[in-house]
């Protein structure tokens, strides 16, 4: 294998950086979002949220993966959650604990 072949342009690892980094934050946390959001929309569970938000597709074991950190908040849900209570995008991310400069 040549050399070159594992050598990536800089495009490609700031990419990268943006996919993997969520998870990996050591701030991140999508609870904290997450509950504030089922707060603010006077939700009792997960799913009366996820409805309330219009996901109705969404099952619980998706919210489960985020809850859980095993799949990042994607950038839908977290337009959604704007679209639907007109909170700030970068309020949003303070509060699930995204310091990025940009959402991936």
């Amino acid at each position: 294998m040549a050399l070159d072949s594992l050598l990536i342009t800089k495009r490609q690892a700031h990419k990268l950086e943006k996919v993997v980094s969520l998870l990996t934050l050591p701030t991140y946390d999508p609870n904290a979002l997450l509950d504030f959001v089922k707060q603010t929309l006077h939700a009792e569970t997960d799913i009366e949220m996820l409805y309330r938000l219009g996901f109705n597709d969404i099952q619980q074991a998706e919210l489960s993966k985020i809850r859980t950190r095993k799949r990042p908040l994607g950038a839908v849900l977290l337009l959604q959650i704007h679209e639907t209570t007109n909170i700030p995008i970068a309020e949003l991310r303070s509060k699930m604990g995204d310091t990025r400069r940009r959402f991936a």
